[in-house]
């Protein structure tokens, strides 16, 4: 059929109507993704999946992404109620955001959104809850009672019939010291309060130069953390409590500084992230500083040094003609610019400082144990990653009714809210042990003491955890606490040791038969088993001891597993005499035989490093980690396992000889065995045959061999009882 003329007419006029509805009636799903509801409910469900995962919140770009989404709400959609709620969650994630990186310009991101609410949207119902937040900040963050009182003040004014007005007060409450200083100074107070505090400033900081020099020039301050620690905390107070002074970007870099230099000494990657923390703060809160340029080349070359990362030190030092156009240390960046030409990314990366992310290595508490009799106490605090840590003790607080406590402060380092409730302890030594999060990064778990005579501290591996050991409890007047814990081994004549001057007799023997279930020591000849075959010894051992009229413990009597600490503490708790580790050794060399006898001490060679690696599970590198430890901690018991030690290896040669004559006498040795950390009597390791060697493997299977093994340890001890013995009559 044709077409007339009116049949196309009335074609396009309906095109053009659909046209016309379609414009002035959108889809709905384009309308409902750009309303301001949908744009928050997004942004909102985002923030929540941040504030779960802690895996996200150490990248600062996942925060970076959420604010983009609020964004669109409070700049696309000005005018609604949205818009105010979008700008008090920016305030929350720049919160959440310093909790991790500490960065002062976050901390100011969060304040400004607070206060964009406050001026944009007065009439909000969120207005009194952004002033409440806001005086929170000078509360917690900023370290500012008397700006958070006046902050505290003005939620009352903003709404007073608001939610927030109960909880205001009550803080008014608790800050009401603060109240006269908190009434605005005057402009010339004011001027005279600038002057004071520069002054104050250079003060705190020539007091802290004086002790980071004296620092740098002595190794033997350098090795120990709370000195680094004592100088940070005079740097903190010129760039915490004067950060509009001068001198706080000089503190800044120096801060960065120190961390640099004890990441040399512990190579603790937390240090290196401290480090460079320090820095970054500098260029992003005092952009403006001469001193910028020198924290922008030393993030450089921390990335070349130590980091080993050329290709993101090549970014870095392209960074510091940025961040400081006019300084002067242009020259020095671009000779390493041209000496590290081949990494240069492709396309390069011109992102500005400020953007680059800031992660937050932090380990975690997950567990604090304890163990205890009334005179000795072991507690272990677990991480699931290394941690430094300073502690320290605090006398008895008559005016705040505080007991003496012990406290250790975790660098790095979280603890959730289930371990933050106190641990009732109450064993006659400690009260009870608390935890929290002291500071953002740092946990302080407290230990309140009821009578303690001495403690030591120490990092042990796989997993990392601390253990701290305390004596005391019973015997002790009410609430006594030694001055400091003792370190310092007695001086005795060399013909007689402590334990023969003073007669002391041998009555209670703790024996260890080493690894257990699901760690089953080295594996030899045959498919066994080291934990087999040591714990067989150790039962055989038992009853020749207790035949002999000894006391015995044993650690384990089935096939369980114990951790190194545990096996310690027992010894400690059951007032062992005697601590007497058993252990099956093992060999990359297939022809390495015979018996040795290990007693704590630095390893004396580099295969008794290797020996102690094994039976500590951690690699050799980390053995360095001990050598302080042990030279500090352990001396007092040294001679006397070394006495010890010796008569075991001498008994065990001689008894095996008689029925073994190949038995070779691989000597007695030192080295830093985990298991033996922190016992509080003599105590050795015993290798008692080579489980991979052909010969020695097929004897340790033999129920004859073990049992001419535990006679000899049995005649070992038995010796070294005698000795004892025989000094103590003879006095």
């Amino acid at each position: 059929m044709k077409r007339t003329a009116t049949h196309i007419g009335v074609h396009w006029v309906f095109i053009l109507l659909v046209l016309g509805v379609a414009w002035a009636f959108p889809a709905p799903s384009a309308t409902a993704a750009s309303r301001p509801s949908t744009l928050l409910s997004k942004a909102d469900r985002e923030f929540s999946n941040l504030k779960r995962h802690q895996s996200l919140q150490r990248k600062r770009h996942n925060y970076e992404n959420v604010e983009r989404r609020y964004r669109r709400v409070f700049e696309g959609h000005s005018g609604t109620r949205e818009a105010a709620k979008a700008l008090f969650s920016c305030g929350e994630l720049y919160t959440l955001l310093h909790r991790w990186n500490s960065l002062r310009a976050d901390l100011d991101q969060s304040r400004e959104y607070y206060r964009r609410l406050l001026r944009d949207y007065p009439g909000s119902s969120l207005a009194d809850d952004a002033q409440f937040a806001i005086a929170n900040l000078y509360l917690t963050y900023y370290g500012d009672p008397v700006q958070a009182y006046r902050e505290y003040e003005r939620v009352r004014e903003i709404n007073p019939r608001g939610d927030m007005v109960a909880d205001a007060k009550v803080w008014l409450r608790k800050l009401r010291r603060y109240r006269s200083a908190a009434t605005a100074p005057s402009s010339k107070s004011r001027s005279s309060s600038a002057v004071s505090s520069s002054s104050t400033a250079s003060a705190f900081l020539q007091r802290a130069e004086r002790e980071f020099s004296g620092l740098k020039k002595s190794s033997k301050l350098q090795r120990y953390r709370h000195n680094y620690m004592k100088v940070l905390d005079r740097y903190r107070r010129v760039f915490e409590k004067h950060p509009d002074a001068s001198e706080a970007a000089t503190a800044l870099l120096r801060a960065g500084e120190l961390y640099t230099l004890l990441y040399r000494w512990t190579s603790s990657r937390p240090d290196i992230n401290s480090a460079k923390h320090y820095y970054q703060r500098l260029i992003k809160d005092y952009p403006g500083s001469s001193l910028a340029g020198d924290a922008q080349i030393a993030i450089a070359y921390l990335y070349l040094t130590q980091y080993k990362d050329p290709s993101r030190a090549y970014q870095e030092f392209q960074k510091v003609a940025w961040v400081s156009p006019e300084g002067g240390r242009k020259g020095e960046a671009a000779a390493q610019l041209r000496k590290l030409a081949r990494y240069k990314p492709a396309p390069p990366e011109k992102a500005s400082a400020a953007s680059s992310p800031v992660p937050a290595v932090l380990s975690r508490v997950t567990g604090i144990r304890h163990w205890s009799n009334p005179r000795y106490t072991r507690v272990v605090i677990d991480l699931d990653g290394p941690s430094n840590f300073y502690s320290n003790l605090l006398k008895e607080s008559s005016a705040q009714m505080k007991p003496p406590r012990l406290y250790i402060d975790l660098f790095n380092s979280l603890v959730g809210s289930r371990l933050r409730s106190a641990i009732p302890v109450n064993d006659g030594i400690l009260l009870s042990i608390r935890a929290g999060q002291f500071t953002p990064d740092t946990v302080r778990v407290v230990l309140d003491i009821d009578q303690l005579d001495s403690y030591n501290i120490f990092p042990m591996e796989n997993p990392f955890r601390i253990v701290i050991d305390a004596t005391g409890g019973a015997g002790k007047g009410p609430g006594r606490v030694a001055a400091s814990p003792s370190r310092t081994p007695l001086k005795t004549p060399d013909r007689y040791s402590l334990a023969q001057q003073l007669g002391l007799g041998i009555r209670k023997v703790v024996i260890d038969a080493g690894h257990g279930a699901h760690d089953p020591g080295a594996v030899g000849v045959g498919n066994l088993k080291e934990k087999d075959v040591v714990l067989d010894i150790a039962l055989r051992l038992r009853d020749v001891l207790r035949r002999d009229g000894l006391e015995v413990v044993l650690t384990r009597d089935r096939d369980v597993y114990l951790g190194l600490a545990e096996r310690t503490a027992i010894a400690n708790r059951s007032h062992g005499d005697l601590f007497l580790s058993l252990h099956a050794n093992s060999s990359r060399k297939p022809n390495l035989r015979g018996v040795e006898t290990y007693f704590l001490n630095l390893a004396s060679s580099q295969r008794a490093m290797e020996t102690a690696a094994l039976e500590n599970s951690m690699a050799v590198a980390k053995m360095s980690d001990l050598e302080d430890i042990v030279q500090e901690i352990f001396n007092s018991k040294m001679d006397e396992s070394s006495r010890l030690a010796g008569i075991i290896q001498d008994n065990m040669i001689r008894q095996l000889r008689r029925n073994y004559r190949d038995v070779k006498d691989l000597g007695v040795k030192q080295a830093p065995f985990y298991v033996l950390i922190g016992a509080q009597m003599p105590s050795i390791l015993a290798e008692v045959a080579f489980i991979n060697h052909p010969v020695e493997g097929k004897r340790l299977a033999s129920p004859v061999y073990r049992q001419h093994l535990a006679e000899a340890l049995a005649a070992g001890i038995q010796s070294y009882i005698h000795t004892v013995k025989m000094a103590s009559a003879g006095h």
